[in-house]
């Protein structure tokens, strides 16, 4: 259940928000369709609202939605359900005819069309430099605050009284806002305290970069959690980026990083020794440490490494299938050194799969031990199938997955 208690509890926020509009007394009589006119735009000032909260990247969110690869879904459905409630709610208006045109009603057009061009660069965004990508979508406060001053200025419903659905609404807005400037003007000076060098740099490969960082205070995590990392060398973008902790002792940590744009490929090439970078607190749910005593581990090229620690710095006594799929041989950076760690602890299987010649992992006779717990780590498309698979074949499994599709 813990799993799924975020998008329950975004559920509920929708639910009290169009119940309270639906039943409030107006100041004035209104027409049923009015009624719903105004109650789409309240829904859409609410997820507004809550995108904001999903797009701080807290802890508070990060841990309620049991992943920030959980939150950043909801904030995309979020962000569409909102233009979508927002554009029914400006053709019922001419439907209706409420009203001529003027200043207070244009800032309401204008919330609509900036939530929905956030949307179509939020589509765009794998062209834009991040950085370019960011400030497009911070303009989603100005959304925000245009669509609640037309609300405010127009509504039939007293939404300045001391009612429910004024006191609901007044603190849905607030914490949006107050997230919003988060976002903008402290996250990234409050979220990144953790400090240090790079004093290593490994290129395994030609799209594998092993970046050895030793922190001037150490950092407290567990094995198979992630961090944001900000870089700061001329010639690469500062911009937060997350990646898998592969290895380390807390006052050294190890990052290895896959080729997959063009930070990463700028990372690859350019990062020197000597850079200094800043963290954020670490952050994931794959606790293999209490994850009992059958597990089965699903990496996907890159997705090897939240594992990667838990091996080399623990002495496994679990029973653990680990399959391990990668393109071809350049790409399985770490398939020698499994096979030799397998070699030496008869608790620990592994399966490794070159799918360029062997296709795709194949469970089909693979039978899971009773009481397993499955750890995944890879490409969402990957996770999302053998997430579907493992839960109709085995009811009740318990699954623990992480994936990375910020933006």
């Amino acid at each position: 259940m813990k799993q799924h208690r975020g998008v329950v509890s975004v559920v509920v926020v929708v639910v009290i928000t169009a119940v309270l509009w639906l039943t409030a007394t107006p100041a004035n009589p209104i027409t049923n369709l009015d009624r719903i006119r105004q109650t789409l735009g309240g829904l859409g000032l609410a997820g507004m609202s809550l995108c904001f909260v999903l797009a701080a990247k807290t802890r508070p969110v990060e841990a309620w939605f049991y992943g920030f690869d959980r939150s950043f879904v909801v904030h995309k459905w979020l962000a569409i359900g909102s233009a979508g409630v927002l554009a029914v709610h400006v053709v019922l208006r001419e439907i209706i005819g409420a009203g001529s045109e003027n200043l207070v009603v244009s800032l309401g057009g204008l919330a609509l069309f900036l939530v929905i061009a956030g949307g179509a660069v939020t589509l765009y965004a794998k062209r834009l430099p991040y950085e370019r990508w960011r400030w497009i979508h911070r303009l989603m406060g100005l959304a925000l605050i245009s669509g609640a001053y037309h609300a405010y200025s127009l509504s039939a419903f007293p939404l300045l009284a001391l009612s429910p659905l004024g006191i609901w609404m007044g603190v849905l807005i607030a914490v949006g806002l107050v997230s919003f400037v988060y976002v903008v003007f402290f996250y990234r000076g409050v979220n990144f305290r953790h400090t240090g060098t790079i004093t290593d740099v490994a290129k395994l490969g030609n799209d594998f970069t092993e970046l050895t960082i030793t922190l001037d205070e150490p950092l407290r995590y567990s094995h198979g959690q992630y961090a944001f990392l900000r870089v700061f060398q001329d010639g690469l973008e500062d911009a937060p980026h997350p990646f898998s902790i592969s290895g380390g002792d807390g006052k050294m940590v190890t990052f290895t990083i896959k080729v997959s744009g063009d930070f990463t490929r700028d990372l690859h090439d350019k990062v020197q020794v000597g850079t200094k970078v800043a963290l954020s607190p670490p952050f994931g749910h794959m606790d293999f440490a209490h994850g009992g005593p059958r597990q089965l581990w699903i990496a996907g090229g890159i997705g090897i490494t939240p594992f990667l620690p838990y091996l080399k710095e623990n002495e496994v006594t679990q029973d653990i299938d680990l399959f391990y799929s990668f393109r071809d041989k350049d790409a399985g950076v770490y398939a020698d050194w499994l096979a030799a760690y397998a070699e030496r602890n008869p608790h620990v299987a592994v399966h490794l799969v070159e799918f360029a010649t062997s296709g795709n992992l194949d469970f089909s006779d693979y039978t899971l031990p009773e009481g397993a717990h499955i750890f995944m780590c890879g490409p969402l498309p990957m996770m999302k199938a053998y997430r579907s698979y493992f839960t109709e074949k085995y009811p009740g499994a318990t699954i623990t997955s992480e994936g990375f599709a910020f933006r």
